[in-house]
């Protein structure tokens, strides 16, 4: 457990770690909290598009700062990602993942990339 907390922090993880039990990860998924989308909606966009801003800015910063908040989000993903699958969940995940995170991911990779891009042209 400790190298999930030095990942994802437990502010951030809701709950959700390595001793989460499989029927909590499936209700995190699954769990009719519809009443709570929009706001999660809300922050998911933020959170993404301040990742993105950060990513292409400091680029600028001979592309170092945008390649470390890239792995640290995809080391976030991955922490995240293995405790679903070692509860079996792994492919329940993969495909709430896929609903939204297919163009953010997408687009924070791209602003990073631009950043880079002109972090080494400098």
């Amino acid at each position: 457990k400790r190298w999930y907390d030095a990942i994802i922090a437990p502010s951030l993880a809701g709950g959700r770690n390595p001793d989460s039990s499989a029927e909590m990860l499936r209700n995190v998924l699954y769990g009719g909290g519809d009443h709570f989308l929009s706001g999660f909606a809300a922050y998911l966009f933020t959170h993404n598009t301040q990742v993105a801003i950060l990513a292409f800015s400091l680029g600028f910063a001979f592309a170092v700062p945008s390649v470390l908040i890239i792995l640290m989000n995809g080391c976030m993903l991955g922490a995240l990602f293995q405790v679903y699958a070692a509860k079996g969940l792994g492919l329940e995940l993969g495909g709430w993942l896929s609903i939204h995170g297919t163009t953010e991911l997408f687009a924070i990779a791209i602003a990073g990339a631009a950043g880079m891009r002109i972090g080494t042209s400098i």
